[in-house]
């Protein structure tokens, strides 16, 4: 699976820390490249993964990634 991720001013602008949205399929970094380019402590990042992703969903979850909620 193949991950890309943005930055996200407002939610950074709110936690004080730098923030990024996760998309899957849609770029070229596996879970582990994109969560090495958080080098900055403290980064927070927030993917939201399709229901029928659950390759998805598990690859994220094996780099530190947690699973919240899921809406049906």
């Amino acid at each position: 699976m193949n991950f890309s991720s943005t930055p996200d001013a407002w939610l950074g602008s709110i936690l004080g820390r730098p923030c990024f949205n996760v998309r899957c399929a849609s770029g070229d970094l596996s879970a582990e490249q994109l969560v090495a380019g958080y080098s900055e402590p403290g980064s927070f990042a927030v993917a939201k993964v399709p229901a029928m992703e659950m390759d998805a969903s598990l690859e994220l979850q094996t780099v530190g990634f947690r699973h919240i909620e899921m809406a049906l």
